[in-house]
């Protein structure tokens, strides 16, 4: 179990992997007991280099080695772009997730470049296609907030991902406009080692989530006629790649269908759903739509649905959001796509509705089907939480590519809290490809209701779990 986080429970084990940066003032951290791992720090920005920091790596903790403190660890990538967002709002950043591509398959945004190491051969003005496989979200400091460049947390995941632990990084994509992500961010990506920087943004969260959305496109469909593997009541679920915008829909245990040139509408008020949705919007490279607080089209949004090719619109959210009247016009704009709702009581039970409808995760009755799985926990509520939910999306599907290829890391155990016992040290292939986003309360002492219960039904609390190298 992946969480992230700003503070670590008492007994936990905490520690600052070897291989991370040093950075004057920074202290981003690492937390693990016998079955999770926490990425955090003392504020959101920290915890934002944390979880970005456990993003690449060749493997490692929590695969290959029980140890956190090994030098080399985190999901096996070395992502070779970065996402930079504001920190202060998630307006603009709830689109952001989908330009992340965790399986290196899909078909590259095509965005404007601002700045450049070499302006003459690549002009600002010039469009291109950034490779964005397993790109991280970078928070920053607005110019709402008086930052005028990179903050200083910022900067040292860009650093680290271009000349540190990974050398790969050599594109930066900023979403927003100028008074969210300072200008002078893009010289400061170009002085780091950035080749090119590219912005997306627009006059409001709507336009600039629609910008994001034309440059990704919704692909051509696919050849498919059916899901890579249907039926999860046999305790696994593996996850297939068809092509750009095309996604898994799994209704039952017992049937998958495939949802191509898919779009999604979501609440773009709270931003709830959008942010629980990251994980498998990037996973699938789904373009995100925003409606208003009064669950309307604004404009922008209303202009994509009509000159996107969509073939399919997955609303997110109950009646009460984005109402019947609003899809049905969306339906219309799209020239009849087809539609469908997922949605529960409250963004809680649904991100547990999309861990099941998208990423297979039914319960089985057997705790064996998931003692390999790995889920992510993240805080959503209020003003509380979002960044971190924000950084989980491209982490969690980052996980989710890695654990679809067959020559990936699997968990290791014994847990990480207790000395390597070699004679019962064993590698479990995670039986669900899938690494869902579920979401928390902010500072609360329990998991929501929808959250508990779900993963009682996964984990049987009552079956044997290895523990400190024993069953």
């Amino acid at each position: 179990m992946l969480l992230l986080a700003a503070s670590a429970p008492a007994g936990a084990s905490v520690t600052t992997p070897t291989s991370w940066p040093a950075t004057a003032g920074l202290q981003p951290f690492l937390e693990t007991t016998a079955h999770s791992v926490r990425f955090a720090g003392p504020d959101r920005y920290q915890t934002n280099v944390a979880a970005n920091l456990a993003l690449r790596g060749k493997g490692g903790y929590p695969f290959d080695s029980p140890d956190p403190r090994t030098g080399a660890w985190g999901v096996g990538t070395c992502p070779r772009s970065i996402i930079v967002v504001a920190g202060d709002t998630f307006s603009d950043a709830l689109a952001a997730a989908s330009l992340s591509d965790p399986t290196d398959r899909s078909t590259q945004p095509r965005l404007t470049r601002v700045a450049a190491s070499d302006p003459a051969f690549d002009p600002a003005g010039g469009l291109d296609r950034p490779d964005t496989a397993s790109a991280p979200i970078v928070v920053t400091r607005s110019a709402r907030q008086g930052a005028t460049g990179l903050s200083p947390t910022a900067r040292a995941t860009a650093t680290d991902l271009a000349k540190g632990a990974c050398t790969l990084a050599r594109e930066a994509i900023i979403v927003g406009g100028a008074s969210s992500v300072p200008v002078a961010v893009e010289s400061d990506l170009v002085s780091l080692g950035y080749r090119e920087v590219f912005r997306v943004g627009g006059a409001d969260r709507y336009d600039t989530a629609a910008r994001v959305a034309a440059a990704l496109g919704t692909g051509t469909g696919t050849a498919a006629t059916a899901c890579l593997d249907s039926d999860v009541t046999d305790g696994s679920a593996r996850t297939g790649w068809y092509g750009n915008a095309v996604a898994e829909f799994r209704p039952d245990p017992t049937t998958c269908t495939l949802l191509p040139r898919a779009v999604v509408l979501a609440d773009g008020g709270t931003g709830a759903d959008a942010l629980a949705a990251g994980w498998w919007t990037s996973m699938w490279q789904v373009p995100l739509l925003l409606t208003r607080p009064d669950g309307t089209l604004p404009p922008a949004t209303a202009n994509a649905l009509r000159t996107l090719s969509v073939g399919t619109i997955v609303v997110l959210g109950g009646t009460s959001r984005i109402p019947e009247t609003t899809v049905d016009q969306a339906a219309a704009l799209a020239g009849g796509a087809a539609v469908g709702r997922v949605a529960a009581n409250d963004r809680y039970a649904t991100s547990v509705a999309m861990a099941e409808r998208f990423g297979g995760w039914w319960p089985t009755g057997n705790g064996a089907d998931f003692a390999g799985d790995i889920t992510c926990l993240a805080a959503s509520g209020g003003d509380a939480g979002w960044p971190d939910a924000l950084a989980a999306g491209p982490w969690c599907a980052a996980a989710s590519g890695a654990a679809s290829d067959p020559g990936a890391p699997a968990r290791i155990l014994p847990p990480s809290d207790v000395p390597l016992v070699s004679k019962t040290a064993s590698h479990h292939r995670p039986a669900h490809d899938a690494v869902p986003v579920l979401l928390t309360s902010p500072g609360s002492a329990g998991l929501p209701d929808a959250v508990r219960l779900f993963l009682q039904g996964a984990f049987d609390p009552a079956a044997t779990w290895c523990a400190s190298g024993e069953a």
